[in-house]
């Protein structure tokens, strides 16, 4: 099973990183963790 880990700095200028699944629900708390202002860049 893949995931996608994610790095975002929040409004404290400290980084949270968090672990999703590939699969729609695990696509779905991705969107959900992600804020308007989020800059996001894919690295494969």
């Amino acid at each position: 099973k893949k995931s996608i880990e994610v790095v975002r700095i929040n409004s404290e200028n400290s980084l949270e990183r968090r672990q999703f699944s590939t699969t729609e629900s695990g696509i779905n708390n991705l969107l959900q963790w992600l804020t308007l202002n989020d800059i996001v860049g894919l690295d494969f």
